[in-house]
């Protein structure tokens, strides 16, 4: 392996180690926007390494042909401090701000659903459960005349 290639694989990885801070802390990120409770944080932690998993063989396969040398784990080492020193801060107000965005959308189309659909059916419903009292009362009404004829009882 020549030194051009060993470095070519050191920033790939540590462009890999950056991609690994950046969902490290989108799921943070949703967690604390979305009010997630701490139950949660085992299947994050576990969603988290699963993916990171992924990610680095992937890159190991695609800069490296999958070979693990020392300068792959400083790669992954050295893109993760560069993105937690450098990159954080602004990563997490636009993550924050795109949670918000995601949110604000579905509490819109749950709205829009409520309104254009479920409104129109329980309209629908309080009416027939209306015409559906009327009747019954009105039916009540004619068997209990029919009823006093013939017992022979009149309506005074």
């Amino acid at each position: 392996m020549t030194l051009s290639e060993q470095w070519l694989t050191f920033f790939g990885m540590g462009l890999c180690g950056c991609l690994m801070g950046v969902f490290y802390d989108s799921l943070r990120e949703m967690r604390r926007q979305w009010g997630m409770s701490s139950r949660w944080l085992p299947l994050f932690d576990g969603l988290f390494w699963v993916v990171s998993l992924l990610l680095v063989v992937s890159f190991l396969q695609l800069v490296n042909n999958g070979i693990f040398r020392w300068h792959v784990f400083l790669g992954l080492i050295a893109g993760v401090w560069m993105y937690f020193t450098l990159f954080t801060r602004p990563v997490r107000y636009c993550l924050g701000r795109l949670y918000r965005l995601i949110a604000w959308l579905v509490l819109g189309l749950i709205r829009l659903v409520r309104q254009l659909v479920v409104r129109p059916f329980l309209i629908i419903g309080k009416g027939l459960a209306r015409a559906g009292h009327q009747f019954f009362f009105l039916a009540a009404g004619i068997l209990s005349g029919i009823a006093n004829v013939f017992k022979g009882k009149r309506r005074p």
